[in-house]
């Protein structure tokens, strides 16, 4: 039957067409079958992030005790400061504790937790009158420097190498091993 208003054919509804359509039972099948996406497994996986307090130290010296703690596992990092001879370790070390400490309140695994980034923050500089001969001044500029670190469980990590991998497989297989870069000026190349 044609609609006479807007020349649309229109079926009409029937009930043994209505009783044919299979009914979902639950919305849990549903999201059964549904993939979840990337930003909500992110979303799902536990991670913590601790900050220090601002230590009276230089970005370099501090990034030295970031680098030999980044992407390891957090016993290893405690183990590192506790026998590192550096000025700082012992607050480093303080933080990893509280950190492992936060992540098992959350229900995070002792034992698989990974220090997945560690990175310096600068603090304002504290700034003081050097006196000097002669009657004159300069402003000595004292740094400060915290630390912020993020610990993630290992299935974390080995998910996002796994993506990694996978990604670049596949961006190689899109090329089949060739590279497409077009020659520009290939009449230099030629004999």
């Amino acid at each position: 039957m044609f609609c006479r208003s807007c020349n649309l054919l229109r079926i009409p509804f029937s009930r043994t067409y209505a009783s044919s359509v299979p009914k979902i039972s639950k919305p849990a099948d549903l999201a059964a079958k549904v993939k979840p996406k990337r930003k909500e497994i992110i979303a799902r996986e536990p991670e913590l992030a601790m900050t220090s307090r601002k230590l009276p130290t230089s970005l370099k010296k501090m990034d030295k005790l970031a680098s030999l703690i980044n992407h390891k596992p957090l016993s290893h990092a405690m183990l590192q400061m506790k026998f590192s001879n550096k000025r700082h370790a012992p607050h480093l070390e303080k933080l990893l504790r509280n950190a492992r400490n936060g992540a098992i309140r959350k229900g995070m695994d002792e034992e698989s937790l990974v220090i997945d980034q560690a990175w310096i923050t600068k603090g304002k500089y504290v700034k003081r009158l050097w006196v000097k001969g002669r009657g004159r001044l300069a402003v000595q500029r004292r740094p400060r420097v915290g630390i912020d670190i993020r610990v993630r469980d290992k299935t974390t990590i080995e998910r996002r190498t796994a993506e990694k991998r996978d990604k670049m497989v596949r961006k190689m297989m899109k090329t089949s091993g060739l590279v497409n870069k077009p020659l520009y000026n290939s009449s230099v190349f030629t004999c």
